[in-house]
Protein backbone atom coordinates (compact mmCIF):
# COMPACT_ATOMS: atom_id res chain seq x y z
CA UNK A 1 0.00 0.00 0.00
CA UNK A 2 2.63 2.64 0.14
CA UNK A 3 3.26 2.34 -3.70
CA UNK A 4 0.14 4.71 -3.50
CA UNK A 5 1.56 7.35 -1.16
CA UNK A 6 2.77 10.61 -2.62
CA UNK A 7 5.40 11.93 -1.19
CA UNK A 8 7.10 14.51 -3.22
CA UNK A 9 6.41 17.53 -1.24
CA UNK A 10 7.30 15.68 2.33
CA UNK A 11 10.47 17.17 3.75
CA UNK A 12 10.20 15.41 7.28
CA UNK A 13 10.09 11.71 7.60
CA UNK A 14 11.48 11.57 10.83
CA UNK A 15 9.87 8.76 13.15
CA UNK A 16 7.72 7.69 10.25
CA UNK A 17 8.02 3.80 11.52
CA UNK A 18 9.29 4.38 14.40
CA UNK A 19 9.22 1.09 16.98
CA UNK A 20 6.77 -0.56 13.98
CA UNK A 21 7.79 -3.84 15.72
CA UNK A 22 5.37 -5.82 13.34
CA UNK A 23 7.09 -4.51 10.31
CA UNK A 24 8.81 -7.45 8.29
CA UNK A 25 9.19 -6.62 4.53
CA UNK A 26 9.00 -2.78 2.99
CA UNK A 27 9.38 -1.22 -0.19
CA UNK A 28 9.88 2.34 -0.62
CA UNK A 29 11.32 2.49 -4.13
CA UNK A 30 8.31 4.44 -5.09
CA UNK A 31 9.12 7.07 -2.70
CA UNK A 32 10.21 10.70 -3.72
CA UNK A 33 12.41 11.98 -1.24
CA UNK A 34 14.08 14.87 -3.01
CA UNK A 35 12.93 17.44 -0.85
CA UNK A 36 13.09 15.20 2.47
CA UNK A 37 15.88 17.31 5.29
CA UNK A 38 15.23 14.79 8.17
CA UNK A 39 14.94 11.40 8.06
CA UNK A 40 16.06 10.57 12.20
CA UNK A 41 14.59 7.76 13.96
CA UNK A 42 12.59 6.81 10.50
CA UNK A 43 13.03 2.70 11.07
CA UNK A 44 14.01 3.12 15.06
CA UNK A 45 13.50 -0.35 16.60
CA UNK A 46 11.78 -1.97 13.08
CA UNK A 47 13.29 -5.09 15.30
CA UNK A 48 11.69 -7.87 12.93
CA UNK A 49 12.26 -5.97 9.41
CA UNK A 50 14.18 -8.26 7.09
CA UNK A 51 14.43 -6.52 3.67
CA UNK A 52 14.12 -2.92 2.69
CA UNK A 53 14.19 -1.58 -1.03
CA UNK A 54 15.59 2.35 -0.54
CA UNK A 55 17.18 2.04 -4.26
CA UNK A 56 15.25 5.03 -5.60
CA UNK A 57 15.94 7.59 -2.06
CA UNK A 58 17.76 10.95 -2.75
CA UNK A 59 19.67 12.28 -0.05
CA UNK A 60 21.13 15.24 -0.99
CA UNK A 61 19.07 17.53 1.17
CA UNK A 62 19.29 15.20 3.67
CA UNK A 63 20.57 17.18 7.24
CA UNK A 64 19.88 14.49 9.99
CA UNK A 65 19.87 10.83 9.54
CA UNK A 66 21.18 9.52 13.28
CA UNK A 67 19.75 6.19 14.52
CA UNK A 68 17.97 6.38 10.81
CA UNK A 69 17.95 2.28 11.17
CA UNK A 70 18.85 1.95 15.23
CA UNK A 71 18.02 -1.76 16.70
CA UNK A 72 16.62 -3.01 13.18
CA UNK A 73 17.97 -6.28 14.17
CA UNK A 74 16.34 -8.75 11.71
CA UNK A 75 18.39 -6.99 8.48
CA UNK A 76 20.80 -8.81 7.17
CA UNK A 77 22.46 -6.33 3.91
CA UNK A 78 21.04 -3.00 3.04
CA UNK A 79 22.34 -1.27 -0.57
CA UNK A 80 22.54 2.12 1.10
CA UNK A 81 21.16 5.19 -1.53
CA UNK A 82 23.55 6.37 -4.00
CA UNK A 83 24.35 9.71 -4.12
CA UNK A 84 25.54 9.14 -0.03
CA UNK A 85 28.11 11.01 1.26
CA UNK A 86 27.92 10.97 4.96
CA UNK A 87 26.70 7.83 7.14
CA UNK A 88 25.81 9.85 10.49
CA UNK A 89 26.54 8.52 13.94
CA UNK A 90 24.70 5.76 15.42
CA UNK A 91 23.25 4.97 11.38
CA UNK A 92 23.01 1.05 12.05
CA UNK A 93 23.93 0.57 15.26
CA UNK A 94 23.32 -2.60 16.95
CA UNK A 95 21.96 -4.18 14.07
CA UNK A 96 23.50 -7.97 14.90
CA UNK A 97 22.34 -9.41 12.35
CA UNK A 98 23.22 -7.41 9.42
CA UNK A 99 26.36 -9.18 7.73
CA UNK A 100 26.50 -7.00 3.96
CA UNK A 101 26.22 -2.81 3.14
CA UNK A 102 26.72 -2.47 -0.19
CA UNK A 103 27.87 1.53 0.53
CA UNK A 104 27.90 4.43 -2.41
CA UNK A 105 30.57 5.39 -4.45
CA UNK A 106 29.89 9.42 -3.51
CA UNK A 107 30.46 8.08 0.45
CA UNK A 108 33.39 10.21 2.22
CA UNK A 109 32.46 9.68 6.10
CA UNK A 110 31.14 7.30 8.41
CA UNK A 111 30.25 9.01 12.18
CA UNK A 112 30.31 7.42 15.46
CA UNK A 113 28.85 3.96 16.43
CA UNK A 114 27.32 3.82 12.68
CA UNK A 115 28.02 -0.12 12.85
CA UNK A 116 28.36 -0.87 15.73
CA UNK A 117 27.42 -4.07 17.44
CA UNK A 118 26.37 -5.54 13.81
CA UNK A 119 28.06 -8.74 11.87
CA UNK A 120 29.40 -7.96 9.10
CA UNK A 121 31.34 -10.97 7.00
CA UNK A 122 33.51 -8.41 5.17
CA UNK A 123 33.91 -4.83 4.13
CA UNK A 124 34.14 -3.18 0.92
CA UNK A 125 34.75 0.74 1.81
CA UNK A 126 34.34 2.82 -1.81
CA UNK A 127 37.45 4.80 -2.79
CA UNK A 128 37.25 8.04 -2.26
CA UNK A 129 36.15 7.66 1.73
CA UNK A 130 37.95 10.29 3.99
CA UNK A 131 36.95 9.81 7.56
CA UNK A 132 35.67 6.97 10.12
CA UNK A 133 34.33 7.90 13.35
CA UNK A 134 34.79 6.25 17.09
CA UNK A 135 33.49 2.63 17.40
CA UNK A 136 32.33 3.11 13.97
CA UNK A 137 32.64 -1.09 13.03
CA UNK A 138 33.30 -1.95 16.87
CA UNK A 139 31.90 -5.40 17.38
CA UNK A 140 31.80 -9.06 18.85
CA UNK A 141 29.83 -10.41 16.03
CA UNK A 142 31.69 -9.26 12.88
CA UNK A 143 32.94 -12.07 11.33
CA UNK A 144 35.23 -10.18 8.90
CA UNK A 145 38.80 -11.47 9.10
CA UNK A 146 39.77 -8.90 6.49
CA UNK A 147 39.90 -5.26 6.03
CA UNK A 148 41.35 -3.07 3.81
CA UNK A 149 41.30 0.46 4.33
CA UNK A 150 41.13 2.54 0.87
CA UNK A 151 44.14 4.64 0.27
CA UNK A 152 42.18 8.31 0.77
CA UNK A 153 41.09 7.48 4.53
CA UNK A 154 42.81 10.26 6.43
CA UNK A 155 41.13 10.08 9.78
CA UNK A 156 39.93 6.95 12.09
CA UNK A 157 38.47 7.33 15.26
CA UNK A 158 39.05 5.68 18.45
CA UNK A 159 37.73 2.82 19.14
CA UNK A 160 37.28 2.23 15.38
CA UNK A 161 37.66 -1.27 15.24
CA UNK A 162 37.79 -2.78 18.65
CA UNK A 163 36.17 -5.99 19.87
CA UNK A 164 35.96 -7.26 15.87
CA UNK A 165 37.82 -10.77 17.55
CA UNK A 166 37.85 -12.48 13.94
CA UNK A 167 39.79 -10.00 12.01
CA UNK A 168 43.20 -10.90 11.40
CA UNK A 169 44.76 -8.94 8.77
CA UNK A 170 44.11 -5.41 8.70
CA UNK A 171 45.78 -2.76 6.11
CA UNK A 172 45.73 0.71 6.67
CA UNK A 173 45.37 3.58 4.37
CA UNK A 174 48.38 5.54 2.98
CA UNK A 175 47.31 9.42 4.02
CA UNK A 176 46.94 8.15 7.28
CA UNK A 177 48.82 9.94 10.08
CA UNK A 178 47.74 9.08 13.23
CA UNK A 179 46.79 5.48 14.46
CA UNK A 180 44.30 6.63 17.59
CA UNK A 181 44.02 5.17 20.96
CA UNK A 182 42.24 2.04 20.85
CA UNK A 183 41.55 1.39 17.31
CA UNK A 184 41.84 -1.97 17.85
CA UNK A 185 41.28 -2.57 21.17
CA UNK A 186 40.63 -6.34 21.75
CA UNK A 187 41.34 -7.85 18.18
CA UNK A 188 42.57 -11.15 19.77
CA UNK A 189 42.63 -12.71 16.38
CA UNK A 190 44.50 -10.09 14.91
CA UNK A 191 47.72 -11.65 12.96
CA UNK A 192 48.71 -9.06 10.45
CA UNK A 193 48.66 -4.82 10.15
CA UNK A 194 50.33 -2.91 7.38
CA UNK A 195 50.75 0.90 8.43
CA UNK A 196 51.28 3.62 5.90
CA UNK A 197 54.74 5.60 5.95
CA UNK A 198 53.02 8.64 6.56
CA UNK A 199 51.94 7.41 10.27
CA UNK A 200 53.61 9.45 12.55
CA UNK A 201 51.48 8.55 15.83
CA UNK A 202 50.72 5.91 17.42
CA UNK A 203 47.87 6.02 20.36
CA UNK A 204 47.62 4.47 23.43
CA UNK A 205 46.62 1.06 23.56
CA UNK A 206 45.85 1.34 20.19
CA UNK A 207 46.73 -3.28 19.65
CA UNK A 208 45.99 -3.96 23.40
CA UNK A 209 44.83 -7.19 23.99
CA UNK A 210 45.67 -8.21 20.35
CA UNK A 211 47.47 -11.27 21.56
CA UNK A 212 47.40 -12.98 17.79
CA UNK A 213 49.98 -10.02 16.52
CA UNK A 214 52.34 -11.62 15.07
CA UNK A 215 53.57 -9.40 11.84
CA UNK A 216 53.63 -5.48 11.59
CA UNK A 217 54.53 -4.18 8.01
CA UNK A 218 55.39 -0.68 7.05
CA UNK A 219 56.10 -0.06 3.21
CA UNK A 220 59.40 0.77 2.14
Amino acid sequence: YMKNVDTKNVKDMSDIFYNFTSLISLDLSNFITDKVTDMSYMFYNCKNLESLNLVNFKTSNVKNMRYMFYNCSSLTSAKLPDGLTVIPALFMNNCYRLQEVDFPKELVYIGDGAFTGTALCFLTLPDGLRSIGEEAFSSWDMTASEITLPDSVDTIGKNAFADCIALETLKLSAALTEIPEKMCYRCTGLKSVTIGDRVMSIGEEAFYKCESLEQVHIPD
